[in-house]
């Protein structure tokens, strides 16, 4: 089991440079988990996609529907007692704690895009192409 940012959760359902990492990260562990958080932030990316690159409304309903089935069982909620005191250790933002905490409850890897997470918690967090190529030196196992 690992946990997925919506970075990886939106490079694997929307086509981008970055997709054939995060379709990669799916094949390697398919029992992937995220917060409630992942949901707005992906509506923000699927508005992305509409405004600037003509993703037409149906179609990106279409691939809301289908995300949110994929991920029905796979949301877990996160404790604000854990995110926060990542934060405060930290300094980096709730958002990206709420991934952090997550993994950190579930004794899971943090698979992410964003270099700065895999940075800050590097006991935890893992960038895409590390944890595809075995190359993840997280403290989790």
């Amino acid at each position: 089991m690992i946990v997925t940012d919506n970075d990886v959760i939106s490079y694997f359902w929307l086509e981008a440079e970055r997709t054939p990492a995060a379709r990669s990260v799916r094949e390697k562990d398919d029992d992937g988990r995220a917060p409630p958080l992942w949901q707005p932030e992906f509506r923000n990316v699927l508005y992305q996609h509409m405004a600037h690159r003509d993703l037409p409304l149906d179609d990106a309903l279409q691939i809301a529907d289908r995300v949110h089935a994929d991920m029905r069982d796979a949301t877990v909620s996160v404790r604000t007692a854990d995110v926060l005191r990542l934060v405060n250790a930290s300094g980096h933002s709730a958002y990206d704690c709420e991934y952090v905490a997550l993994a950190q409850r579930l004794g899971a890897t943090l698979v992410t895009d964003d270099q700065r997470v895999a940075k800050v918690f590097p006991d935890t967090a893992v960038l895409m192409e590390e944890f595809v190529s075995g190359d993840a030196s997280t403290g989790v196992t």
